[in-house]
């Protein structure tokens, strides 16, 4: 996105939505396994100009990643949580796919062993349950 486009995108939502109406919070239990994002429209409206804001800050190419810094994301009244904030854009100069890319499992010796191996002590299990069950059934009838 040019930053003529983005200024734009900016300028809308600042004429869409009101920073004195805008409430925003990060909102989490005290372990950090849950959490969510508590805000009115105005709230989330104004937390995404300022990450659009931000990023006018830095450019995204392999020219300027020595020299990126973190950007700082500007707060105000309406970012209501003071604990758990989020005040920096780390930039990332790679792309999804790469992010992603995970080595393929591969199938070794090892693996297919410890499957013949668990599936015949599951054969064995039952076969077991079953003589068992026939040697009941014949004490109980002879």
């Amino acid at each position: 996105m040019k930053e003529e486009e983005l200024n734009k995108v900016i300028q809308v939502l600042e004429q869409n939505s009101s920073d004195k109406n805008a409430f925003f919070e990060f909102d989490y239990d005290e372990m950090p396994d849950y959490g969510c994002i508590r805000a009115n429209k105005d709230g989330i409206i104004t937390y995404a100009k300022e990450l659009l804001r931000a990023t006018k800050e830095f450019k995204f190419d392999s020219e300027h990643k020595e020299n990126e810094k973190n950007v700082k994301i500007k707060t105000g009244d309406w970012y209501v949580d003071d604990e758990f904030i989020l005040p920096y854009i780390n930039p990332v100069f790679k792309k999804r796919i790469d992010l992603e890319k995970k080595k393929p499992i591969k199938e070794t010796l090892k693996s297919r062993i410890t499957g013949v191996i668990a599936i015949l002590t599951l054969i064995s299990i039952i076969g077991c349950i079953v003589v068992g069950f026939v040697t009941i059934v014949n004490w109980i009838f002879n």
